[in-house]
């Protein structure tokens, strides 16, 4: 299904930034969201988190759960989480079908996981 270019908005910098796609996220493009995906999470500071509002996506193919995964891994060693909001119907159904979500929550653990001070010896 291709056809429309997503658009996307990126809203915030530090400990919380927002991205909001729009359209479809397949194959045609998935470089575009590449793209959104490194500008937003080049505004959030190490240990914060990136939401990526899913809502107005009508569409989405396994190319662009590559790309959300791939995200996830990088920003996980800044200790940057990513997390997804707004998904239902066909995304949603992809997300837990191809085992992104289960994925993305363990990625987001060893974000999680790389963020906190090591505690000292008594």
């Amino acid at each position: 299904m291709t056809g429309s270019r997503p658009r996307t908005r990126i809203v915030g910098s530090g400990d919380v930034v927002r991205l909001a796609p729009c359209g479809e996220l397949d194959i045609a493009s998935k470089a575009e969201l590449e793209l959104a995906l490194e500008a937003a999470l080049s505004w959030a500071d190490d240990g914060g988190s990136l939401l990526v509002e899913l809502d107005q996506v009508r569409f989405m193919d396994c190319s662009a759960v590559g790309v959300l995964i791939r995200a996830a891994k990088a920003a996980s060693h800044r200790g940057v989480t990513i997390e997804l909001t707004g998904d239902e119907g066909q995304v949603a159904r992809l997300l837990t079908l191809s085992g992104a979500r289960r994925t993305l929550r363990e990625v987001r653990a060893r974000a999680r996981g790389r963020c906190q001070a090591p505690t000292e010896a008594p």
